[in-house]
């Protein structure tokens, strides 16, 4: 989620208090343009995105890592193979 604040607010400790409380991706005043609301919420689209994507591959990356840990223990049973350890793969 991208949070964006349009305001015409003026108390500036209010508008901070949200922005921490909220976080908030960006707050836009009073009066906007056009032009620069809708390159902000282009920008916060690509924001969201990139966090997806990069969300998404850090769990890919867990369960690889998982595998890799189970592999390992079963070849460790088998005695057959000797591997690397984990810590040159994470």
């Amino acid at each position: 989620m991208v949070r964006i604040i349009l305001t015409g607010y003026t108390d500036v400790d209010a508008l901070v208090e949200a922005i921490n409380c909220g976080q908030v991706y960006r707050y836009v005043t009073k009066p906007w343009g056009n032009e620069e609301l809708l390159l902000t919420v282009k920008r916060a689209l690509e924001h969201y995105e990139t966090n997806k994507k990069r969300h998404d591959l850090q769990l890919a990356n867990e369960r690889l890592i998982a595998r890799i840990r189970n592999i390992q223990v079963l070849a460790t049973l088998d005695g057959e193979v000797e591997l690397a350890p984990m810590d040159s793969i994470a």
